[in-house]
């Protein structure tokens, strides 16, 4: 009976050790995610920002566009 609760207290000592890195290893990948998305989030404001410029250029007469904007 003895040796029987020490291999159940083992063994949940090694689940509890498991467990705990997986959840280490989840919250990093969370992380990484977060950080992943927020550069993925700058980029795609850049090419929001140059799509609306490209839009000024289209919609604007070829002899007033302005240089600034060609140039970006």
């Amino acid at each position: 009976m003895m040796a029987l609760q020490i291999s159940e207290w083992n063994q949940a000592r090694k689940d509890y050790a498991e467990e705990t890195q997986i959840l280490i290893r989840l919250k990093a990948d969370f992380e990484e995610n977060q950080i992943e998305l927020k550069k993925n989030e700058a980029n795609y404001q850049e090419i929001l920002s140059d799509m609306r410029s490209s839009l000024v250029i289209i919609e604007t007469e070829p002899d007033s566009y302005l240089d600034e904007l060609i140039r970006k």
